[in-house]
């Protein structure tokens, strides 16, 4: 009986670190993105308030530099992670937890860089 467990244990057990790697990665994402919306907030907010150009504020610095060092890896991931998941759903069908987890996180972080862009737009 304990050797049936232990199977079991040994069986599922990956399955569900392997899971749970993905949802760490894509929670990372999401935050990331979060940050993302609220640089380019802060950004917008004192070009607005103080009438400066962009390269005299130091938010909007920091997002030029967010920008030229993590926006091409953070937008790579959300793809990557959308095929993913794409993937996933086709294989395994629609009605798994964790699937919607990672579909939940995916569009929250797909949302912020929706916003963070209307954002940006306002300064131009």
């Amino acid at each position: 009986m304990k050797l049936k467990y232990l199977f079991f244990l040994l069986l599922i057990f990956p399955l569900t670190v392997i899971g749970s790697d993905d949802i760490s990665e894509l929670k990372a994402l999401d935050t990331k993105a979060s940050e993302y919306r609220k640089m380019c907030i802060e950004c917008v907010t004192d070009v607005k308030l103080s009438r400066k150009r962009l390269d005299e504020l130091g938010t909007c610095k920091v997002l030029y530099q967010f920008t030229k060092n993590e926006y091409p890896s953070l937008k790579q991931g959300i793809v990557e992670a959308e095929e993913s998941a794409k993937l996933e759903g086709e294989a395994n069908g629609l009605d798994n937890p964790a699937l919607r987890e990672k579909l939940v996180l995916i569009m929250s972080a797909k949302s912020h860089m929706s916003i963070a862009g209307s954002i940006l737009n306002k300064v131009r």
